[in-house]
């Protein structure tokens, strides 16, 4: 099975690749080489759900001496991707102690939401423009914030999106909400750009 770059699925054909060109029986032309898309494309890339990944990761170090440290850092990093949207769900944190005196004790989290203009314009890691919410909450007892958050909308481009390298580059407006500690709480709107 072969997806072509007008999306269009050629499947149970002997194919055949001379030069730059691809042989389909019962094409009259050949078809240029470089209208292949996807050699057995997975179900998400015919539209047919998401594609869920998913990094997860642990530290934890224990020192022991003239003084005791213990150190313990923790990362997720799932994405949901779909032909026409993605959902990116981000969680990290840490907590750290030193001769039984917390010095660290933070986290936070984002989720994303991506719905994309365009369709896939044939070529197999090609760029797209997208809109889309944010959603980012963190936490820091030794810098005075109990919870910081903002939410908003955005616009944004993948320009690589390649398995192993992707970049992209967001902006966007949001609402601000800073829940301090000890000092005065504020709200205010905002500006938000991701590279």
């Amino acid at each position: 099975m072969v997806q072509m770059a007008d999306a269009s699925v050629i499947e149970d054909l002997p194919l055949h690749i001379e030069g730059h060109e691809l042989l389909v029986p019962g094409e009259q032309l050949p078809l240029p080489l470089v209208t292949l898309r996807v050699v057995n494309p997975e179900p998400w890339e015919l539209g047919e759900g998401y594609k869920w990944t998913v990094d997860i990761s642990f530290a934890f170090s224990i020192e022991r001496g003239n003084s005791d440290s213990y150190e313990l850092d923790y990362a997720m990093n799932t994405v949901w991707q779909g032909q026409d949207d993605r959902y990116i769900l981000k969680l990290r944190g840490e907590l750290d102690e030193a001769n039984d005196n917390k010095n660290a004790d933070n986290g936070n989290i984002i989720g994303k939401y991506d719905s994309y203009f365009d369709p896939p314009d044939g070529e197999a890691f090609s760029s797209r423009n997208c809109w889309g919410w944010y959603m980012y909450a963190e936490e820091d007892q030794f810098a005075d914030l109990n919870l910081r958050y903002f939410t908003g909308p955005y616009i944004g481009r993948d320009f690589l999106t390649r398995p192993r390298f992707k970049l992209s580059a967001e902006s966007g407006l949001s609402y601000v909400s800073e829940d301090f500690i000890n000092a005065r709480d504020q709200e205010y709107p905002g500006a938000t750009w991701n590279l």
